[in-house]
């Protein structure tokens, strides 16, 4: 509907032919365009995961059990299981 009542406006001005070609070359590809098309891109989106934030966690927390295993700190095997058994249930899910 615009494109007919430009196409009316530009033979009424007596415009240029070839700007009216390129006009309607350009109507044409927009008719053609599809929106779903425009939607649409190469990548793989995923869900959100709390996964890798656990596992960050786990990891800091082994680093900070084995640091507290060198300097003899008292409960340090606990927290080196616990960070342990964390991260390698946190691996396997």
């Amino acid at each position: 509907m615009l494109g007919n009542t430009l196409n009316l406006y530009f033979k009424v001005q007596g415009s240029n032919p070839w700007l009216l070609l390129v006009f309607q070359i350009m109507m044409q590809k927009l008719k053609n365009l599809n929106i779903t098309s425009c939607e649409q891109h190469p990548f793989h989106l995923v869900d959100p995961s709390p996964w890798p934030i656990m596992v960050s966690l786990s990891i800091f927390l082994l680093t900070l059990s084995t640091v507290c295993c060198f300097h003899y700190t008292e409960s340090a095997s606990e927290l080196f299981m616990g960070s342990f058994l964390a991260l390698v249930f946190f691996l396997i899910r």
